[in-house]
């Protein structure tokens, strides 16, 4: 697997969403309206699922290769407070576009995050080393303190194996 795909494979999760950042608003049981809450994504559990090589054309890196992932979340802190899992596919590998359709952010209630799911969709950006860009894409649904929530959850990749997100909540 070339480098740039290593990349794409250890950023994937998309994920995704890693030590460092501020929670910005209160934190408390349930999600609020107006509520913007930032945690980070440890990209350690990603596996980079080459399409062609499974029927035996080659290790390419054609559009339709993909990466699946379990990776834990964390706060400011670096205190667990859940973790993501979810799949995306390379649409574009020179500029590591993936596009992610389902993945889903669960939280743990610890550590002063609501406790419940977020399940988000869209696309993000993974350069095969360094910073991306941010990837803002509305999140889908809710469950738990999430239920019923609108609003925006945006990801940054900060290197090959941290994300940065950004959950900004209305309803």
């Amino acid at each position: 697997m070339n480098k740039r795909l290593v990349g794409l494979a250890a950023v994937g999760s998309a994920a995704l969403v890693v030590i460092g950042l501020v929670v910005i608003g209160p934190l408390g049981a349930s999600a609020q309206d107006g509520q913007t809450l930032s945690f980070q994504e440890q990209n350690t559990n990603v596996t980079y699922v080459p399409v062609q090589s499974l029927s035996g054309a080659g290790p390419t890196a054609p559009p339709g290769d993909y990466v699946v992932f379990e990776d834990p979340l964390v706060n400011a802190k670096g205190q667990s407070i859940g973790y993501n899992e979810g799949e995306c596919f390379v649409t574009d590998v020179a500029k590591g576009i993936l596009e992610c359709p389902g993945v889903t952010f669960v939280f743990t209630g610890d550590h002063g995050f609501p406790k419940g799911t977020i399940q988000g969709a869209g696309i993000f950006v993974a350069p095969a080393s360094g910073t991306g860009p941010a990837n803002p894409d509305p999140f889908l649904y809710g469950t738990g303190a999430f239920a019923g929530a609108q609003g925006t959850l945006t990801g940054t990749q900060l290197s090959t194996a941290v994300n940065a997100w950004t959950l900004s909540l209305g309803r």
